[in-house]
């Protein structure tokens, strides 16, 4: 019985995740190329606007999806195990926990760019939400914003004009200093293109320094 009672859990899963499947791939196209446009489920950082900075930071939405993904599965096995939540660490609950487990640990995965004019300063921050390390430079030493299209698994930063049917077009985001140091703030896929150059265009107005577009070999002040 319990073994019977895991699997239907396991297949209440399984269909769900099908569903959140499905909603994600609906939502992805009926969404168009407006700004900060994103699917539900990217992990891609994001442009925001918080008192006078601008933040590229997660998606709250996708923290909040597995957040809602990982109850979702406790939920299941507490309705499915005969003890309820009294009896819910069995061999059998041990790959659902696991996914729980994973997803609640990637929510409080935290990765932002934090830039600030009047404080004249960038700062990275990587980690968990409340362990994080961060790295800090200065606006004014920004030399220009940088935007380039390239194959994965090609060189970065050489043109390819054949596709390569195992490697997908990708562009990555950077921003390069004074000292002609590049920092890379995200790599993104090219499904929307347009929200990339908008998100470039932002940052480059915010920090009033040029943008290079060398998907196309273009330079705006």
């Amino acid at each position: 019985m319990d073994t019977l009672r895991a699997s239907c859990g396991w297949s209440y899963i399984k269909n769900l995740c099908k569903e959140i499947n499905g909603i994600n791939k609906s939502l992805a196209g009926k969404c168009t190329s407006g700004y900060n446009q994103i699917m539900i489920l990217s992990t891609r950082l994001v442009l925001k606007y918080r008192a006078g900075k601008i933040v590229l930071t997660i998606p709250l939405r996708l923290k909040l999806t597995l957040i809602g993904i990982a109850f979702l599965i406790l939920f299941s096995i507490i309705i499915t195990t005969p003890d309820g939540a009294g009896n819910l660490f069995t061999p059998s609950n041990t790959i659902p926990l696991i996914l729980a487990g994973i997803a609640l640990l990637s929510s409080a995965y935290h990765e932002c760019w934090i830039f600030d004019k009047d404080c004249d300063s960038l700062k990275y921050q990587v980690g968990l939400i409340f362990l994080h390390k961060s790295k800090y430079f200065r606006l004014s030493d920004l030399e220009r914003v940088e935007l380039l299209k390239f194959l994965k698994g090609s060189i970065s930063g050489q043109r390819i004009y054949k596709k390569n049917p195992f490697n997908k077009p990708v562009v990555t985001l950077s921003i390069l200093d004074k000292s002609g140091k590049i920092h890379r703030l995200e790599t993104y896929k090219t499904f929307d293109i347009l929200t990339i150059k908008k998100t470039a265009q932002s940052i480059a107005n915010y920090c009033n320094i040029p943008l290079m577009d060398r998907m196309n070999n273009n330079i705006q002040a």
